[in-house]
């Protein structure tokens, strides 16, 4: 990574200041979701999807083809097992299907889940996200650091019992 600064762009001490952050950091940095956290709840509470009334529904599943079926379990499996996925007795059942991905990727596929009914059904946010600007401007004057989470997702938060 420091390798790839241009050197008349930053100062030592800036480059400096990177490396410690890096170093004071490390588990900040995730490559695949067993590494990945979420957001604390302190900050974040469990988020509620807010729906119409509607009745719960069970999509037949599409088939997997035996092709990639082993590979459809590891990577359910390797989902389970990084909190991604749990089992479940719910009421409802999205089908899912797999993508296969180009040979020597890993994971070897990639799982698609099928979520219209959900989205039908679903309320949407009406809040805008922060002006940048205003953000940005707040800041004036003072020197700050930050790091930016690039791998955070859907499941960055967790869902509520209810939803």
């Amino acid at each position: 990574m420091l390798k790839s600064i241009e050197a008349s762009s930053l100062s030592k001490q800036e480059i400096d200041l990177i490396a410690w952050v890096v170093v004071q950091r490390e588990y900040a940095f995730a490559f695949n979701h067993a590494e990945k956290g979420s957001f604390s709840r302190e900050y974040f509470p469990d988020y509620e999807i807010p729906t119409i009334e509607h009745v719960p529904w069970q999509s037949k599943p599409i088939p997997i083809p035996k092709a990639i079926y082993d590979d459809v379990v590891a990577v359910i499996r390797d989902n389970e097992a990084a909190g991604r996925f749990e089992p479940t007795t719910s009421s409802y059942r999205s089908s899912l299907f797999a993508v296969a991905k180009k040979p020597g990727s890993d994971p070897p596929v990639h799982i698609v889940i099928d979520l219209q009914k959900l989205n039908s059904v679903t309320i949407r946010d009406s809040a805008l996200p922060p002006n940048i600007n205003e953000f940005a401007e707040s800041f004036l004057g003072h020197a700050l650091y930050g790091l930016f989470d690039l791998f955070s997702g859907f499941d960055a938060r967790y869902v509520g019992i209810r939803s």
